[in-house]
């Protein structure tokens, strides 16, 4: 049976109002998501966390974490290929469950990514200043790195998606190869306990509930390998090129993460010790196994949180600028810029919301502090939109394209990914957690209560959410005059 709403609707989107289409190949997309992931900037401050709560059982957690985003990139994908949007996980709950499920999901994701760029925003920021500090000795106040690098950033985001892309690809190139040296001397140099421990849930420091806030955070790892399912209007034949590159990265950065983090263990010799006492475990690690290593990595760390930017600042503008052309949000965010073809307003206004919160908030507990806060409340955020997109899979399919529903990919797995996503997510916001950890729970619940009311607020200017797909979208030009038109 088809889907009465993936029919071809042709949709007439005159310029400027529409984005640049036919600009992004498979190797850009994939390369894009990969450097969304950020393996490095990631390996050196959410694998302190992961430790932190999991100790030497680290790469077991983040194994098993591989394993439940892998369902969920299931979905991910095969919505891609039927429904490719710059609307992402809105347009595919809408498609599902209704406007207003799309709708509410819509604002969840938003608020999330609000929040996620908060983290980023941290996470470059004490790094930066991090290295000047080890290096020159210079104490460089980190929401000054923050402010600069993000301007640059935007900047380059409004200049256009093919420039942001490329060189969120550059930067990745360089930040894997530094990597993957600081990894192979450390295994080389502790050849003699290179062994499987870092792989055994016994090894897992605080049990249940070690797991379950460590997976939350290896979670976090994993958030960009979808990040180019919005740019499916700049994608170029998106029904096939974004399940490609959602796959493709998706293994790149579980291989990545999983030798990092067994080359990190080794590395310590696997001692719990020795790992939970480094501010940062993998560097600590490094520099134990060559003292020049470190310098590898202040380098890396910086091209990967660069990287970060540029992809999370693409996708989370296409879903803020997809949900205003739903009716979801004013129709000054659909705003474009002329000439580059990007849309500015939902480019710029999150980036700079967010770095004012981000300033009172690092003003008010510390940067690093502020990382983990907000790391691990953008998870759990994420995790509500991976568990509903996760359930729309199953009767989507079902109901819309049942002569290729398969009870594995359209069934099983999506099932699976809601258990993978469900228990973590629910040990992780239990009220016996640690302040402010023990409110997240309840923050979860505030944000997606204050979206379902803004779309109901919205619920007739939302009534066609999740209907305009990649493909539904075209630009117009104007008509060049000819005899027929002057007889006309």
């Amino acid at each position: 049976m088809s889907d009465p709403q993936s029919q071809p609707t042709l949709r007439v989107v005159p310029e400027p109002k529409g984005l640049r289409r036919g600009t992004l190949a498979v190797p850009e997309l994939v390369a894009n998501n990969i450097a969304e992931v950020a393996p490095a900037i990631a390996t050196i401050f959410v694998f302190a966390a992961i430790v932190a709560a999991a100790g030497v059982g680290s790469p077991f957690v983040i194994l098993i974490a591989c394993i439940g985003f892998a369902c969920h990139v299931n979905s991910t994908a095969e919505f891609s290929r039927v429904s490719p949007s710059a609307g992402f996980y809105a347009t595919y709950c809408a498609r599902a469950f209704g406007p207003r499920v799309g709708a509410t999901i819509a604002g969840g994701y938003l608020l999330a990514m609000f929040v996620f760029y908060s983290a980023v925003f941290f996470q470059i920021g004490v790094w930066v200043s991090t290295v000047v500090q080890n290096v020159w000795a210079f104490n460089l106040p980190w929401w000054v790195a923050a402010l600069v690098l993000e301007a640059v950033v935007m900047a380059l985001l409004i200049r256009g998606v093919r420039i942001s892309v490329l060189t969120a690809v550059s930067l990745f190139a360089i930040e894997a190869t530094l990597l993957f040296i600081c990894a192979i001397v450390m295994l080389v140099t502790s050849w003699s306990y290179i062994s499987g421990a870092g792989f055994n849930p016994a090894n897992i420091t605080g049990g249940a509930g070690g797991f379950g806030l460590g997976f939350v955070l290896a979670i976090f790892l994993f958030l960009g390998a979808s990040g180019s399912s919005p740019l499916a209007e700049e994608a170029r034949e998106p029904r096939r090129a974004l399940p490609r590159a959602i796959w493709a990265a998706t293994i790149v950065a579980f291989c990545i993460y999983l030798f990092m983090a067994w080359a990190m263990v080794v590395g310590s010799h696997n001692d719990v010790t020795v790992l939970q006492a480094a501010t940062f475990p993998f560097v600590g690690a490094a520099a134990s196994a060559g003292s020049w290593l470190p310098y590898l990595l202040y380098f890396a760390g910086f091209t990967s949180a660069m990287g970060v930017l540029f992809g999370t600042g693409n996708a989370g503008s296409r879903v803020l600028f997809n949900s205003a052309r739903d009716g979801l949000f004013p129709k000054v965010v659909t705003r474009i810029q002329p000439r580059y073809q990007t849309p500015w307003v939902a480019i710029a206004a999150p980036i700079v919301l967010a770095m004012i919160g981000t300033l009172i908030l690092g003003s008010r507990v510390g940067a690093g502090n502020a990382f983990n806060y907000t790391a691990t409340l953008a998870t759990d955020l994420f995790m509500v939109v991976f568990i509903v997109t996760n359930l729309a899979t199953i009767p989507y399919f079902w109901r819309h394209h049942r002569s290729e529903y398969s009870w594995f990919r359209h069934f099983a797995v999506p099932l699976l990914g809601v258990v993978a996503f469900g228990y973590p997510l629910y040990e992780s916001v239990l009220p016996s957690q640690a302040a402010p950890y023990s409110w997240f729970g309840i923050a979860v619940l505030v944000a997606y209560g204050l979206s379902f009311g803004w779309a109901l607020v919205r619920n007739h200017q939302i009534k066609d959410m999740g209907r305009l797909l990649a493909d539904d979208v075209v630009t117009t030009e104007e008509p060049t005059p000819g005899p027929t038109a002057a007889a006309a």
